[in-house]
C-alpha cells in the first residue's frame, strides 16, 4: 500500500462517516419534528376532548335541570287534577244533598197539605157535630 493511500482511505472514511452522521442528525431532526409534532396533535385531540366532555357535562346539568323543572310541572298538574276531582266530587254531593233537600221539603208539603186537609176536614165534622147538637 502507498503510504498516501491510507491518508486518502481514511479521508474517504472519514467523508463517509461525516456524511453518516449528517444523515443521522437529519434523521434525528425529522424524528424530533414528527414527535413535536405528535406532541401538538396530542394535545390539540387532549383539548378538544376536554371541550367535549366539558359540553357534555353541560348538556347533562342541563338534560337534569329540565327533568326537575318536567317533574314539577307535572306534579303540579297531578295536584290540579286531584283538587279538580275533589271539587266535583264535592259539587257532586252539593248536588245529591240538594235533590235530597227538594224530596224533604216536597215530603213537608204533601205532609202539610194532608195534615190541612185532615185539620179541615175535623173543623168540619166538628162543625156538622155542633149543629146536630
Amino acid at each position: 500500500k502507498a503510504p498516501g493511500g491510507d491518508e486518502a482511505g481514511l479521508s474517504d472514511r472519514v467523508a463517509e462517516l461525516q456524511a453518516r452522521l449528517a444523515d443521522l442528525k437529519a434523521e434525528r431532526e425529522a424524528a424530533e419534528a414528527r414527535e413535536s409534532l405528535a406532541r401538538r396533535l396530542v394535545a390539540g385531540v387532549e383539548s378538544r376532548l376536554r371541550d367535549v366532555r366539558a359540553v357534555r357535562e353541560a348538556e347533562r346539568l342541563e338534560v337534569r335541570e329540565s327533568s326537575r323543572k318536567l317533574r314539577g310541572r307535572v306534579e303540579a298538574r297531578a295536584n290540579e287534577l286531584a283538587e279538580i276531582q275533589r271539587a266535583r266530587s264535592r259539587r257532586q254531593e252539593h248536588e245529591e244533598l240538594e235533590a235530597l233537600v227538594a224530596r224533604r221539603e216536597f215530603e213537608v208539603d204533601a205532609a202539610r197539605s194532608e195534615a190541612d186537609a185532615l185539620e179541615a176536614e175535623r173543623r168540619q165534622a166538628a162543625a156538622a157535630a155542633e149543629a146536630a147538637a
